[in-house]
C-alpha cells in the first residue's frame, strides 16, 4: 500500500496526516495504535476520526488524522506512507513514513 499526500498548513501544525476516507481501510482500524517508522525512528501513532461541522451543521462528517507526535511536519511537504507489507496490500501493523522531493 502507498498513501502520498502534499501536506497543509493545517496538517503541519496540528502534528497530522489526513487520512482520506477512501483510503480508510489500508491502515489498521480506527483508534488501533501500530507503529510508523520516520527516519529510522519508530514512533506508536493511530487513526482517529475527528467530528467535523465544516460542511455546515446539516453535513456532520469526520476527517481521519493520523498522529505523528513530534515528527516535524511543513506545509508543502510530499510524504509517501508505505505498508512494510506492500506486497499482500493489508493493512499491518507497521508503515514506513518518507518525506518526497
Amino acid at each position: 500500500m502507498q498513501y502520498r499526500r502534499k501536506l497543509t498548513e493545517t496538517e503541519a501544525q496540528g502534528d497530522f496526516i489526513l487520512i482520506l476516507k477512501e483510503y480508510l481501510r489500508k491502515f489498521p482500524p480506527e483508534n488501533e495504535e501500530f507503529e510508523l517508522e520516520v527516519g529510522g525512528r519508530k514512533i506508536k501513532t493511530k487513526v482517529e476520526g475527528i467530528y467535523c461541522e465544516c460542511a455546515g451543521p446539516e453535513n456532520p462528517h469526520y476527517h481521519y488524522h493520523l498522529w505523528v507526535g513530534d515528527v516535524k511536519l511543513k506545509k508543502g511537504d510530499n510524504i509517501l506512507i508505505i505498508s512494510k507489507d506492500s506486497k499482500t496490500g493489508e493493512p499491518k501493523s507497521g508503515f514506513k513514513l518518507y518525506f518526497r522531493p
